[in-house]
């Protein structure tokens, strides 16, 4: 396969090759699967953010719910403790941001892999 490219784009994969210690091929290999790595992560966070939309939106109906119940009468006031204590972890875990930093660190972590544990992950998702 060959294309052109405009000298600085040249010069610009030559240096990151001679930084990395990679030829002018294998450098320019690896920059096109990882764009191929970053669409698909695209997507994966684009899916999360209309998951937690979805969540969120399950949440509100059940505040609504909650609050019918509170103005139920006592004989509700249990139920609505309950239901009380499960929207708020519902809220607690559409909210965390622990699922997005394990993701992230999930990224640097396959960037910073030697190319053979890249290779091993690839033929792994492949299968």
């Amino acid at each position: 396969m060959s294309f052109r490219a405009t000298t600085d784009l040249r010069e610009k994969l030559e240096r990151a090759a001679s930084e990395s210690g990679r030829s002018l091929t294998q450098e320019l290999e690896l920059r096109l699967e990882r764009s191929f790595d970053h669409d698909q992560m695209v997507s994966s966070v684009m899916e999360t953010i209309e998951e937690n939309s979805q969540l969120q939106v399950q949440i509100m109906e059940l505040q609504a719910e909650l609050e019918k119940l509170k103005s139920a009468g006592p004989d509700a006031s249990d139920l609505a403790v309950i239901v009380e204590q499960a929207v708020a972890k519902a809220f607690q875990m559409a909210c965390s941001v622990q699922p997005a930093k394990d993701f992230m660190h999930e990224v640097q972590q396959y960037q910073s892999a030697p190319k053979s544990a890249k290779a091993r992950v690839s033929a792994k998702s492949k299968a």
